[in-house]
């Protein structure tokens, strides 16, 4: 079988890409991901995690994806409201992909 070489880490392979880096990919982070973690992060932060720069979790009434408000994009983001009424968007683009 002939050999190639991978796109992502350079390495004599198999296959493009390589076995490894399929393998890393899949532990990649990507914005889907990161929108998920954010918004577990903002709906149940520990009250231990609280500090006098921190978001106050209490003020936060609710957070939601933009594809689950609707919002005219294909980005990933959030849409943090809260209790007084003020909305703030977080986009989520993810700018690099990772290398191997």
């Amino acid at each position: 079988m002939a050999t190639t070489t991978c796109s992502n880490c350079g390495n004599p392979a198999k296959a493009n890409p390589c076995e490894d880096c399929v393998e890393d990919s899949k532990e990649m982070m990507d914005e889907k991901t990161l929108q998920k973690a954010l918004m577990a992060t903002l709906s149940e932060a520990p009250d231990d995690y609280k500090s006098g720069e921190a978001l106050d979790i209490e003020q936060v009434r609710s957070v939601r994806t933009f594809q689950d408000v609707g919002m005219l994009t294909t980005d990933a983001g959030l849409l943090i409201t809260m209790k007084d009424g003020s909305e703030f968007q977080i986009t989520i683009v993810q700018s690099r992909n990772a290398r191997g």
